[in-house]
């Protein structure tokens, strides 16, 4: 029987915006208090930051930032979607808490005077109720990317209308900057909180959420080059820090989108462009699979009678093992391209899986029925080769399910199996 998903009632939406909308008060004019009192001068202003310019009528999506705090709420789909959204809220209001009275930096540029009539109430607003502090982390800006999360997974929205809010949301966030309310650190550190909430309170009613979490780790890693990247002049260095941030996003998004042709296409095949634009990616994949080489080294090995696992192997080495022989491959690796002599010379399968990711069960068992299937009907002399990049973890982890249907044995008994003949074996997906 399919779970029922519980729709929460208008009271319990209003109830859980106004906890939020609360706390927000409390902390925030609690913090913005505490700093005024304490009088400090501190502030942090990236190289970046001389270079931002004041536009006036970003004051417009900056004022809707409110509207947003009052709709999210009405947008979620389920009682766990709102509970997921009540309990970001209240933990990144926490977080900013701590940062505005741990770290109370104030904005340090004189803002230009605004010249259209027409924004006069907005501006004044700011002026009345907002002080210089309270900087970091910008909170428009993280709820704004918590508001983001919420379109993203609502069901009531078309996909144009979400475009449009998801759009809007990001001028809310970069208002802050030509508005002159934040500095870039405070929008930096504003993503990071968001991006750690979003890793320790992941939305588990997606089925890859753990692939999710390992592509939030790349796009901290990308903020971190972010920041750096605000506060150098040298070009070569800022070439350099947005190539491997490209990459790092671009990585993560494959991850967070469980996307297993990220690199290869379906039929195996890296495009030119791809080489040089995750060329960073690609040489630092290479490096760590030369290192495991070393540390961790696996060779092809023999599971059953005609069937072999291991790693990616080179031409010479295919050569080698592999000729006068009639052999299938089925290639698990996302990331490495197949060497010339299996890819032309055997009946090629690609199946890509992430590195380090999750694997929905569909998927798995697809791969398994194709192998055992080919395992059933190949000829006398024809032989399987199971491999991933590196022989330790994908190919590790189908043999063992595929073993433990050919032989009839539990998954356990055929990890024990695959262990005695590769000790480096790893069976997680």
């Amino acid at each position: 029987m399919a779970k029922t998903e519980l729709i929460p009632t208008f009271k319990q939406r209003t109830k859980a915006m106004l906890l939020c909308y609360v706390v927000f008060i409390i902390l925030y004019m609690s913090a913005q208090y505490y700093s005024v009192y304490r009088g400090l001068d501190w502030s942090i202003v990236l190289t970046l930051d001389t270079y931002i310019p004041f536009i006036e009528w970003m004051i417009i999506p900056y004022a809707t930032s409110g509207l947003f705090f009052l709709l999210a709420f009405y947008w979620t789909d389920t009682r766990y979607q709102l509970r997921l959204l009540t309990k970001r809220m209240l933990i990144v209001s926490g977080i900013a808490f701590i940062g505005f009275i741990t770290f109370p930096i104030a904005y340090a540029v004189d803002k230009p005077q605004h010249t259209i009539t027409l924004f006069n109430p907005l501006f004044d607003f700011i002026t009345t109720w907002d002080t210089h502090y309270n900087q970091a982390p910008s909170l428009h800006v993280a709820y704004s990317i918590v508001f983001m999360t919420v379109v993203e997974q609502t069901k009531r929205f078309t996909k144009a209308t979400k475009a449009f809010l998801q759009l809007w949301l990001a001028l809310v966030a970069l208002s802050t900057l030509f508005v002159y309310q934040h500095h870039l650190i405070d929008v930096i550190t504003a993503i990071v909180v968001c991006l750690l909430v979003f890793y320790f309170v992941p939305n588990k009613e997606k089925a890859l959420y753990l692939n999710i979490k390992k592509g939030l780790i790349y796009f901290i890693l990308a903020t971190i080059l972010l920041f750096i990247l605000c506060d150098t002049t040298n070009i070569y260095s800022n070439i350099s820090l947005i190539w491997i941030s490209i990459n790092l996003v671009y990585i993560g998004i494959a991850y967070i989108q469980n996307n297993i042709y990220f690199i290869k296409d379906r039929q195996g095949n890296i495009a030119w462009w791809k080489y040089i634009l995750l060329a960073p990616y690609i040489l630092t994949y290479q490096i760590l699979r030369q290192s495991n080489k070393v540390f961790y080294p696996v060779t092809v090995a023999e599971l059953l009678p005609q069937v072999y696992i291991g790693p990616l192997i080179s031409s010479i080495k295919a050569k080698e093992v592999f000729q006068n022989k009639e052999v299938i491959t089925y290639d698990l690796s996302a990331e490495m391209k197949e060497n010339n002599y299996l890819a032309k010379h055997t009946t090629y399968h690609f199946f890509p899986l992430l590195d380090i990711g999750q694997a929905n069960t569909e998927y798995l068992d697809s791969i398994v029925k194709h192998i055992n299937t080919a395992y059933q009907t190949k000829e006398d002399n024809t032989i399987i080769y199971i491999h991933c990049a590196m022989g330790l973890s994908r190919s590790m982890a189908i043999s063992a399910l595929f073993y433990s249907q050919s032989e009839g044995c539990t998954k356990k008994e055929a990890q024990e199996h695959i262990q005695s003949i590769n000790q480096n074996a790893i069976f997680k997906l």
